[in-house]
Order: structure tokens, then C-alpha cells, then sequence
């Protein structure tokens, strides 16, 4: 590296010798990089070096030709003190040898000097208070663990940050499910004009020792294993609370395309919200089987606004179960959902609640065996956003006791996740029996039309003994084709 101080040249010498899988990160020249990478891959390591030798040599200019003062840099993880933990010895080491380095342990920034004779900052911190990094500008982030943080912290703050000198981000971490870290993946891959991507999978990137990788492979669950060294950001996760059933009910054909029945009733369950995201199941229960086949979810709705949507549906509706709180009344109309729905001359009621008193894991125990016992399926398009939610729905992650809890995260698939407990809870043993009723009665309506039955008792009971097996192995074996 090349640098300059008081009309001197100098040399600084990085000991660093880059492996082959992260050279064309060092080497790229896009803005914006988002790096998928398994455990252990030394993705810290790697950027800390490239934050040092990007700070060593800045020397970029304005539109008018003047060079850019003072460089900024910043390395951040969801919270200070994992940045401290992750990287601050690394910083420490890898600067110590270069002349007129300047640190702050207290603050946790280093600063170096640029080949101009200016001093670039890097400064390590944490994105879990994103209002402590307004009012300063940026000429590089990176974002470490970007899975783990609030999305705002990078639209809202740092952002606009990297602005005005027209700054680089890199989004790193290993996969979590389908969050914004998911997001900023697939979109680098649409937009490989504006991104540099990477994805280091352990069983590709030569990086761990073959005899190792199988060792952990032993060792871990296979969700883990896939999340984790294998970078799939469809594993069930850890933490997730339905990760296990949804792959299981995966490779039962439970989620597939499904028709809607115009001569069958539909009931809904929905969860509320005008600044979160209000959602609604759609389902039928037709032959003994439960079957979602719409999902509906949208921001800025108010109850009026759901209820002339529903409207507009062709649906015939038998029950829209709503949450507890639709019973509660605004301040400004005096009027609570319930009565609004009411009004429309929908058929609304209020959802059991198991979670009264905060008991929401009985709820969750209740879609636990939901999924896998009861005979359900789900419309793979209609509703992927749902399924999406059901997958990543999740604890709290403790960071002081690197555990997670108990409670569940309030993020934007909890919405989806809670209105399928609403349904789920509103969904009776009583619900199947009926329906199963009614295909015998629509069964025995269409032989007679062909002329086909025998009226003796014996040969009906035999029919419908016929009918019942049919329905239990059609919810035993969902994915096979029935006459």
C-alpha cells in the first residue's frame, strides 16, 4: 500500500494473504456487495482487512475535482458489543505496524493515513439504535449480520449516509430465513449491474477441511447444517416456531395449487393492523381436508377499507373470525371493528383465545399439532407470502446469553404467522364431520342424477362406507391422484 505524510512516500505492508474465494470481493468495483457465506468462512476477518486497505488509499474526488476530506468507515453488527467482541482485536492487530495510526478503544475507532496525508476514520459499532449513527456521512459501510438487523437502520439512516460522496455498502451474514437480508440477495442477483454477489456454500468454497465438514455435518440437525454451512435461505431456521412441521408438511404435497369451489362457504381469519400489515386466510373445508386457498395482506387499511375489499371478493362467506381486539373501541369513531365488520353484514366473530394473559405458546402448541395431524393443505401461490411467514416465524434471539427466548419476534411475518393461529383456533373437529356430510350428500345427488343407485339401505351404507375410506386416505396420502 502506498500512502503520503508530510511530502514523504511511504509503503505499508498489510500481512494479509487474501484466500482465493474472497479475492474477487477485494477486487470489485460495484457499490453495493452482498455476501452469503457459511460459518467460519472468515468473512470478519476479510473485510476488516479490505476496510483498512480502502481507508489507506482513498483519495476520491468531488464533481469538481477536489479531493474528499477526512474519509469515514464503518464496520456494524446488530449491536456494539458483538462488534467490539467480532472485530475490534482484528482492527487493532491488523493496523498496529502502520506508521501514525491513531485509536480509541473507549469510542472503538482506529484511525490510518490516507496516500493524500488525510486520516480515515474506521469506527465499529452497532445498528440496534440506529438514531446514534444519524448526523454523520459514510464512505463505506459494512453491515455484518444484516439478517439480524431492523431494515431502517440501512433505508432510513445509513443510506442517506453514504449519499453525498457516494459511498460503498456491503450486506454480509449467513442465511436466516427469507428476511431483508434474503431480499438484498435476490436482488443483487436481478441487478448485477448495481451489486457484487457471493455466495460461499462450505461444501464449495474449499475453505474447511473435508474431514471437518463431515464431522459437523454429524453433529448438527439438517436444518442447521443447511442454514448454516450450506447457505440455504429455505432451511427452517434456528428459532423458527413451525420450521420442522412446514418441511415435513412440504414433503407431504401439502402445499400445491388449489382450486376455489363457488358452491362451498368460505370463512377467513384475519389480524389487524393500519401501520403493521393487516392479513387475511382464506379457507374452505371441503371432503374432510381444510384447504387455504387465498391469503390476502396490505398496509394502511382501515376496517372499512377491509370490509368493501371483502366485498368485492366472489366469495359466499360463513364466518369471519376476528381477534380479540376488534372488540375494543376507537377514540375518534366510538365504533370497534366488530361492529364496523357488522355493519357490512359480514358474519363476525370473535377468534378463541388461548392467549389471554399472554399465554400466546398455547396458541402456537395448538398450529404445532395443527400441522401435523390435521388433514390441511395450502395453495402454493395464492399463499406463498403466508407460507413464508409460517416458515420464518421465530423467537427472540438474547443476545447477552446467546440463546433465544421464549417470545415471539414482532417482525414482518408475525402478522401472517398470527392470523394462521386465529384460523387454526376457529377451525372445529365439527367443521370436518359436516363437510364430509356434504360430499356424501352431493355424491349421492349426482349417482342419482345418472340414474346409477340402488335405493336399498345396504347398498347406500356400503356407499358411504366406500366414500369414508376414500377421505382418509386422500388426508393420509395428499399428493396421489383419486377417481
Amino acid at each position: 500500500m502506498i500512502w503520503t505524510m508530510s511530502n514523504r512516500v511511504q509503503t505499508v505492508h498489510l500481512d494479509y494473504q487474501p484466500r482465493a474465494a474472497f479475492l474477487p470481493f477485494h477486487q470489485r468495483t460495484k457499490r453495493r456487495t452482498v455476501i452469503v457465506a457459511h460459518r467460519r468462512a472468515g468473512k470478519t476477518f476479510s473485510v476488516i482487512q479490505d476496510l483498512i486497505a480502502r481507508a489507506l488509499n482513498f483519495q476520491k474526488k468531488d464533481r469538481n475535482g477536489k479531493l474528499y476530506s477526512r474519509p469515514r468507515f464503518a464496520y456494524l453488527c446488530p449491536c456494539k458489543g458483538q462488534a467490539k467482541l467480532v472485530a475490534w482485536q482484528y482492527l487493532i492487530d491488523f493496523t498496529k505496524t502502520i506508521p501514525g495510526v491513531k485509536k480509541n478503544e473507549t469510542e472503538l475507532w482506529v484511525e490510518v493515513p490516507t496516500v493524500t496525508g488525510d486520516m480515515a476514520r474506521i469506527t465499529l459499532g452497532g445498528a440496534d439504535n440506529p438514531d446514534n449513527l444519524r448526523g454523520s456521512y459514510y464512505d463505506g459501510v459494512v453491515l455484518d449480520e444484516y439478517g439480524d438487523m431492523k431494515p431502517d437502520a440501512y433505508s432510513l439512516v445509513l443510506r442517506p449516509a453514504l449519499a453525498d460522496r457516494k459511498g460503498w455498502v456491503v450486506f454480509m451474514g449467513t442465511p436466516k430465513g427469507k428476511n431483508d437480508f434474503y431480499k438484498r440477495w435476490q436482488t443483487a442477483l436481478e441487478q448485477p449491474d448495481k451489486y457484487f454477489a457471493i455466495k460461499l456454500k462450505a461444501s464449495e468454497s474449499g475453505i474447511l477441511d473435508d474431514a471437518e465438514i463431515e464431522d459437523m455435518k454429524s453433529e448438527m440437525e439438517v436444518e442447521e447444517w443447511q442454514q448454516e454451512l450450506e447457505c440455504s435461505f429455505d432451511a427452517a431456521f434456528r428459532g423458527s416456531f413451525y420450521g420442522k412441521q412446514i418441511a415435513v408438511a412440504e414433503s407431504q404435497y401439502k402445499f400445491r395449487p388449489l382450486d376455489y369451489d363457488p358452491t362451498e362457504k368460505v370463512s377467513l381469519a384475519m389480524d389487524l393492523g393500519r401501520s403493521d400489515a393487516a392479513v387475511i386466510w382464506f379457507w374452505q373445508v371441503i371432503d374432510g381436508e381444510i384447504r387455504f386457498f387465498d391469503y390476502w395482506e396490505q398496509s394502511g387499511y382501515d376496517a372499512e377499507e377491509v370490509c368493501e375489499m371483502l366485498a368485492l371478493k366472489p366469495y359466499s362467506y360463513e364466518t369471519v373470525w376476528l381477534p380479540h381486539d376488534a372488540m375494543h373501541q376507537t377514540f375518534a369513531s366510538k365504533k370497534s371493528v366488530m361492529d364496523t365488520f357488522i355493519e357490512h353484514e359480514l358474519p363476525a366473530r370473535k377468534a378463541p383465545n388461548p392467549d389471554a394473559g399472554n399465554r400466546v405458546m398455547h396458541g402456537i402448541d395448538a398450529v404445532r399439532k395443527f400441522l401435523r395431524l390435521w388433514p390441511f393443505a395450502i395453495d402454493s401461490d395464492r399463499c406463498h407470502r403466508g407460507i413464508e411467514a409460517l416458515k420464518n416465524y421465530s423467537r427472540k434471539f438474547n443476545r447477552a446469553s446467546s440463546s433465544f427466548t421464549s417470545e415471539a419476534d414482532h417482525n414482518e411475518w408475525s402478522h401472517g404467522a398470527d392470523a394462521f393461529r386465529y384460523a387454526v383456533l376457529s377451525i372445529k373437529d365439527e367443521d370436518l364431520g359436516r363437510s364430509v356430510e356434504r360430499a356424501r350428500t352431493k355424491h349421492r345427488s349426482q349417482t342419482q342424477a345418472r340414474g346409477q343407485i340402488n335405493t336399498s339401505r345396504n347398498t347406500l351404507d356400503e356407499l358411504f362406507a366406500a366414500r369414508d375410506r376414500e377421505l382418509i386416505a386422500r388426508a393420509r396420502n395428499p399428493g396421489r391422484a383419486y377417481d
